[in-house]
């Protein structure tokens, strides 16, 4: 039976676009869950499809990820615009924000032993309350989708590693602000960029000395989160967000390399290379 011990700070594919993404939490209640759309059947692997992973993406903060996605409607720090830009008008004093993240998973079976470390910054910011609107403007970083770190897979027949780095960023220019004393609303001007790039090392084994397996995946876009929260009571929240969707820019190298031994007379390791090399919106 396989034993199975892991904590991750960060789920690994959250990317919100190309739909309209719509919230509406009370501050009592847990997180909400968004539906998705299943791939065609006829897609294949080297085909870049980003439909049917929409989801609503979460934003950073330890606090704000215990409260899950009530968080929404009393987003009150520096990590509001991730959740709800209305939340920003709660900020009357000028902040600097940083979060790191650790993911950590570690899987034992009797066939197989994954392991897994990464660590990345996810999130910074820089916060000025601006007091004749009655609320706050920033700008701030995100790292949305992590993909940095090593995994190691131990099997019987070897070793294989899987190096990556990179992920899928927002830089972001935030506005909220208080329009009554019931009503904040907030936008926010997000910038999709960078990528990640994977460097695979299969194990070795009599017929094949190694295989190197390359892939390096960038990512560009615009889109805007519109967010209000409205306080009937002292004690009662509720939030919005809206994300309007973007078409993104995509592009896909990959690259791969078959070591062989040597045959005699042969005194050299041949090898084979594969590539491809490709853009879509």
């Amino acid at each position: 039976m396989a034993r199975q011990q892991g904590r991750a700070t960060r789920s690994a594919w959250r990317l919100g676009c190309g739909r309209l993404a719509l919230t509406l939490v009370p501050l009592a209640i847990g997180p909400s869950a968004a539906a998705q759309t299943a791939s065609p059947p006829s897609i294949g692997q080297d085909e870049l499809d980003l439909q049917g992973r929409l989801n609503i993406v979460l934003g950073s903060g330890a606090r704000a990820l215990g409260m899950g996605g009530a968080f929404l409607a009393r987003a009150d720090d520096a990590t509001a615009a991730s959740w709800n830009p209305a939340g920003l008008s709660y900020l009357l004093r000028p902040e600097v924000s940083l979060v790191w993240a650790q993911n950590r998973s570690d899987v034992d079976a009797p066939t197989e032993a994954s392991h897994f470390r990464g660590r990345q910054i996810d999130f910074a910011a820089v916060t000025f309350p601006i007091q004749s609107i009655a609320g706050a403007a920033q700008i701030s970083y995100q790292r949305m989708i992590p993909f940095s770190g090593r995994r190691t897979i131990d099997r019987a027949s070897g070793v294989s590693y899987l190096d990556a780095e990179g992920g899928f960023d927002v830089l972001a220019l935030g506005t909220g602000w208080r329009v009554t004393s019931t009503l904040r609303v907030g936008a926010t001007l997000n910038h999709w960029l960078s990528g990640f790039k994977q460097i695979k090392l299969l194990d070795r084994s009599e017929e094949r000395r190694d295989s190197v397996l390359e892939a390096d995946f960038r990512f560009s876009g615009w889109n805007t989160n519109l967010g209000l929260i409205w306080s009937p009571r002292d004690n009662l929240n509720f939030g919005a967000v809206a994300k309007t969707p973007f078409t993104g820019h995509v592009r896909l190298a990959k690259t791969r390399r078959d070591t062989f031994p040597p045959v005699p007379p042969a005194t050299a390791d041949a090898y084979t290379t594969n590539q491809l090399d490709r853009d879509d919106l």
